[in-house]
């Protein structure tokens, strides 16, 4: 086997691996996005079950508190229809609970308007793990740049010997 010989099958064993490095690179790509999704898939679900949870919470709520205040209400203005006109005591309890269901309404809308549904953990992770995929990128391109020198080196036919006896010449003479 000749030296030519061991180059043109050191570069095709190079460009095997390189070839190699660049599928996996592909196929690593490809699992972190997945993963990525599937994730981002989970924490949505997770919210959105946290949400339905606390909407049931707010409805259920929301029903028993509104039974219990009409049958208080009710017993209100009866106590104060013994006192003042009945019409009187009922505008009375009337504009009380009408207050406090407007303060209520105006407290659970706020905090419905504060809960955070964005994938914020995936967020971070994409980020993150497109700063990795960027250095791994930086270091196969790095990796193939000096393969490739090797490559051009190797392959690279040496001087034939009339050349450099015509350039030592050339510098010993004046």
């Amino acid at each position: 086997m000749t030296e030519s010989d061991a180059n043109v099958e050191a570069a095709g064993e190079s460009e095997e691996s390189l070839g190699d490095l660049a599928a996996d690179l592909a196929r690593e790509v490809g699992t972190l996005v997945r993963q990525e999704l599937a994730l981002a898939a989970r924490e949505m679900s997770q919210k959105a079950h946290e949400a339905a949870h606390s909407a049931l919470l707010v409805g259920v709520g929301a029903v028993l508190g509104a039974i219990s205040l009409l049958v208080a209400l009710g017993a209100v203005v009866l106590a104060l229809g013994s006192v003042v006109p009945m019409w009187t005591a009922a505008c009375a309890v009337a504009m009380l609970a009408g207050a406090a269901g407007y303060a209520a309404f105006r407290t659970g809308s706020t905090r419905l308007r504060g809960l955070v549904l964005a994938p914020n953990d995936t967020f971070a992770s994409v980020a993150e793990d497109g700063t990795l995929v960027k250095v791994q990128i930086a270091a196969t391109r790095e990796l193939l740049a000096t393969t490739m020198d090797e490559l051009r080196r190797r392959l690279e036919p040496p001087p034939k010997p009339e050349k450099r006896r015509a350039a030592a010449r050339r510098k010993s003479s004046p």
